[in-house]
């Protein structure tokens, strides 16, 4: 928000949210966030916002549908010819998440047996001369960075599926710095969590708030955790070799950074991790591509939330009174700020439980609820449940809006 400024100072983001406010004629308590209007008899389906965007919840499922089916597409390109290796079922992993021996990843526990896959892969690409011989000198550089590029689309892929369909969404500085595996600055930031891969990102104001870091949880539907545990197995360890090996002319210190970065970051791309900005666009061109209207990352975490609080059947009762309908009217004559969506809704035990996980209002951010590092890994705290709960919750109302007639369920 740099760009706003007064006198040569920033403005606050609440003055803009007041001066939209005034400017929209919708000062009355709804001007801290953006307004949405529910279409009537959509059983809140439907919306009209800001600027008068129809958005559904058929838009947002056929998108990650569209998008998990494009993962698949990619990951055979990739990892051709070896696409069709079986790896183990996520929900038979084990993550050793309290043993201070075995507890750096699942990825690289020995009862998991993940690394033989790896390795696999890469001695077959090598072996055919590919990419590089088995010394890690590169044999064919052009078809490197190609494959490497394809890597990159791929991670963007995963991304907006995740953003799509892990809950509560997360913030763009929250997903550009998960973490596979443990590294000296930060600890990992994926689990095995109720047999599901799970997403710890770092609550962004964690340090602030408690002098270190805090996670908010978030599972992924089983589809889309097989695809990632594939990608993370054979298209990970590849990308690390080839970005050594493309560095090879490099200073020794930017090489070794690199293949740390790429080794250690979940979304990377040409030997970088994904920066805020890079996040953010990446989301906003996906979802133009595959729905065909623009909607921005900030868009998505408010639209996400507030069909989440209001398709939720204990909150659905609470709020159903005050939302009426005007006949001849083409919108329900309240219009809702998420803001004030929260507020409303605050003391109820499972809206709380649900927006925890998205940390939007200043009622939930003064509670307690992120969960450190220990916490995640002994997987005792009842935050971290509520995390899960409010996942699969989501994910039920998301699944449940796909067009089977384009994206039928594969088995």
């Amino acid at each position: 928000m740099h760009r706003f400024l007064e006198d040569g100072k920033p403005v606050p983001m609440g003055a803009l949210f007041a001066l939209y406010g005034l400017l929209s004629g919708t000062s009355d308590g709804f001007t801290k966030g953006p307004i949405i209007f529910w279409t009537p008899n959509s059983n809140y389906g439907e919306m009209m916002y800001r600027n008068m965007t129809r958005v559904t919840l058929g838009h947002l499922a056929n998108a990650y549908a569209d998008t998990v089916r494009s993962i698949r597409g990619l990951l055979k390109a990739v990892l051709k010819p070896l696409a069709s290796s079986e790896l183990p079922l996520v929900e038979t992993l084990v993550d050793h998440c309290n043993d201070p021996v075995n507890n750096h990843s699942f990825l690289t526990n020995p009862a998991n047996n993940l690394t033989q896959y790896s390795n696999a892969l890469f001695t077959a690409k090598c072996l055919g001369g590919e990419f590089m011989d088995l010394n890690g000198g590169p044999v064919n550089r052009d078809t490197m960075i190609k494959w490497r590029h394809k890597v990159s689309v791929l991670a963007k892929k995963f991304l907006f599926a995740i953003h799509l369909s892990g809950g509560q969404p997360a913030r763009a500085t929250e997903l550009n710095t998960l973490m596979i595996k443990d590294w000296d600055i930060q600890k990992r930031g994926l689990y095995i969590v109720e047999k599901r891969i799970a997403l710890a990102t770092r609550y962004w104001k964690g340090q602030a708030l408690y002098g270190k870091d805090k996670h908010v949880l978030r599972l992924l539907p089983k589809d889309l955790g097989e695809l990632l545990l594939k990608y993370l197995v054979f298209v990970k360890p590849c990308e690390v070799a080839i970005t050594s090996a493309l560095a090879c002319n490099k200073p020794k210190e930017v090489r070794a950074a690199e293949t740390a970065i790429v080794s250690h970051y979940l979304f990377t791309q040409m030997g970088h991790e994904f920066s805020d900005d890079l996040v953010r666009t990446t989301f906003a061109k996906l979802w133009k591509k595959s729905v065909g209207y623009k909607l921005t990352f900030q868009d998505m975490r408010h639209i996400m939330q507030a069909f989440l609080m209001s398709n939720c059947t204990m909150f659905h009762t609470s709020v159903n009174s005050e939302l009426v309908e005007e006949e001849g009217d083409h919108f329900q004559d309240r219009s809702e700020g998420y803001r004030a969506l929260c507020e409303r809704a605050k003391n109820h035990k499972q809206f709380c439980a649900m927006a925890s996980q998205a940390a939007h209002t200043a009622h939930v951010a003064e509670l307690n609820y992120a969960i450190s590092s220990e916490g995640i890994r002994l997987v005792m705290e009842q935050q971290l449940l509520n995390n899960c709960k409010t996942s699969m919750l989501w994910q039920e109302i998301l699944l449940s809006k796909v067009d089977q007639t384009k994206y039928p369920t594969e088995r």
